[in-house]
């Protein structure tokens, strides 16, 4: 990706980060760092070939210094400063004359950003008077909401990037759509994820990959979910750490902004695990308790509407 610049790159005093030499430091973490320097990189290193002019070399040392473009236009300031003996006759022409214009940018967050830089470096200003961009999903922690969209997934599992294995990709979408405490409306499809289903995956959910072969792809399944959820609340269990990260993956790569509140009811169980006695906080362990027949456990769809009554249930104690 950083062709001929990649050794620069590298050798820079800002590319390495001390977090990494902790023990507690996981390896796919500073996989995604390095990821993150290197299209980072590729996007400054682009940015400073289109628009940096003569200014291109000290603008490549300036960042290759500590990998950043912060500051650049202070930094050309200073290169200006220091020309001051150099004086060029301007053309009195109509482009001295100072305009604006309003426009919209549509692109990927990465894009938009690169192109701010790019602005940076060729002296424009510019105002930002709107921002359109998806925002993060944000965590609710308060359970006072009757309408709601309760979900869940399962995935392909995977034995390990690290072994040679690709990510685990979502297999099953399924939820139920309670409006005032009511289920309303269900959902469920399966979703070809374009690898094996590892066995221990298959043996736990039934789904094969003869199941999902002629499913639609996730990028498919993904957009025909958020039309199903809308700007819902989307309810889970243990879903801030598993099921929201495969969820926000997969609607990134398909194109969609899944910029809804979500509640996980894990700590809502784990607040009343003792009290109640519960051995643990699982999912199957609160349906038995509650009394709530789970025909199919560990299938998406079943797993969902238990849940949406599991927290119809807990949040009356």
């Amino acid at each position: 990706v950083l062709g001929e610049y990649a050794k620069r790159v590298i050798d820079s005093a800002a590319f390495f980060k001390q977090q990494w030499l902790n023990s507690t430091y996981k390896t796919k973490d500073w996989h995604a760092d390095i990821d993150k320097i290197v299209k980072d990189a590729a996007d400054a290193i682009q940015s400073i070939q289109r628009t940096g002019g003569k200014n291109t070399s000290a603008l490549m040392g300036f960042y290759f210094d500590k990998l950043s473009l912060e500051g650049a236009d202070k930094f050309l300031e200073t290169i200006g400063a220091a020309n001051d003996s150099v004086v060029e006759t301007q053309e009195d022409t109509e482009d001295t004359v100072v305009g604006y214009k309003v426009l919209k940018v549509y692109g990927t967050q990465r894009r938009i950003l690169q192109l701010l830089s790019e602005m940076d470096l060729a002296g424009l200003e510019y105002e930002e008077l709107e921002d359109g961009m998806p925002q993060l999903m944000r965590e609710r922690t308060d359970d006072d909401f009757d309408s709601f969209v309760a979900f869940d997934i399962e995935h392909s599992g995977t034995y390990g990037t690290d072994k040679g294995d690709a990510d685990a990709e979502i297999i099953e979408i399924g939820a139920v759509r309670v409006v005032d405490g009511m289920i309303t409306d269900r959902f469920d499809m399966l979703a070809n994820p374009g690898r094996k289903i590892i066995p221990q995956i298959t043996r736990l959910t039934h789904i094969t990959d003869e199941m999902v072969k002629n499913e639609p792809p996730v990028d498919e399944v993904i957009r025909a979910f958020k039309t199903f959820a809308g700007d819902g609340i989307l309810l889970g269990h243990n879903i801030k750490s598993c099921d929201i990260p495969h969820i926000v993956r997969a609607a990134k790569r398909a194109g969609v902004a899944f910029e809804n509140e979500f509640f996980d009811t894990k700590p809502m169980a784990a607040g009343l695990k003792d009290k109640k006695g519960w051995k643990d906080v699982k999912l199957p362990t609160l349906s038995a308790f509650y009394d709530i027949e789970q025909t199919d456990a560990h299938r998406a769809w079943c797993d969902a509407e238990a849940n949406a009554k599991v927290f119809l249930k807990m949040r009356e104690e």
